[in-house]
Parts: structure tokens; sequence; C-alpha cells
């Protein structure tokens, strides 16, 4: 891959922009995982290059590996875990609090969400292995309202 990303987040704003790398990227809860004893919470997506560093207008997809450091610990609300199911990630985001130590988010298209305690904001996200032609560009339903 020619300039496959490789990002790092140690604060909220940080944050948005491996959001926005990340918007409607596409995951199986089998490719989520949580590591307590390691304190990491990790998982596998296939993301959208919005970027289009390719600069070619063509849709490409490619697999980004994306964990979390200082987790202490990991809720989830209404995430369907069938291994088949697949979840598109619609945001990450962010609240710090005084003491350096951050709740974050990671919401799901259809109400779900993963919500990390986490120590401090410490995230990579990086690009794996080359990317592919996809016909599927992600869109969005217009608010009407």
């Amino acid at each position: 891959m020619a300039n496959p990303l490789k990002l790092t987040a140690n604060d909220a704003e940080d944050l948005t922009i491996i959001s926005a790398c990340l918007q409607d990227a596409v995951t199986l809860a089998t490719d989520l995982t949580y590591l307590p004893k390691e304190r990491r919470f990790a998982a596998v997506f296939s993301r959208f290059c919005w970027e289009d560093h390719f600069g070619d207008g063509k849709k490409r997809w490619v697999k980004s590996g994306v964990h979390f450091n200082g987790v202490l610990g990991v809720q989830s609300k209404d995430l369907d875990r069938r291994p088949d199911e697949v979840l598109e990630l619609l945001a990450i985001e962010a609240k710090a609090r005084d003491d350096g130590a951050a709740e974050v988010r990671l919401a799901f298209a259809g109400g779900s969400s993963i919500r990390l305690d986490v120590e401090c904001i410490d995230c990579n996200l990086l690009d794996m292995g080359e990317p592919w032609a996809g016909r599927r560009l992600p869109k969005h339903p217009v608010d009407k309202g």
C-alpha cells in the first residue's frame, strides 16, 4: 500500500480525526476484543478510504486495526454478537475527565455502542494490507427536519 494510515490519538481532539477516518467502517462482533490483563481493547475494521490518497477517484476499502491502551473497563449496549452480523461504525466520541481519564464511546448504526473507561486517551489506528476496490460507497439517509 502506497500510503497506509498510521495515526495516534492522545486527546479527544486527536480522536475526532481517527473517528472521521473510521466513519462507516464495518466489522463483525468477532473482530472486537477486550484484553483485560493487557488493559487493551482492539478491533479490526474494513474502512472506506475517505482520504482518497490514490487520487484516481476509485472506491477503495482497507483493513485497519485500532486499539486503545489503558482500558479499565468495557460495557456494550444493544450490541448484536452474532458472528455473521455486520456492525457499522458511525463515530468514536470521548469525554475527558479532570483527572486525565476519559470515557470513549464507539457508536454503531442501529443505536448499539461500546463504552470504554480509559485511564487516558491512547488510541492507535494502522492500515493493514493492500486496499481493494469496492462497489459500495457509504451513504446516509438525508435528515428531513
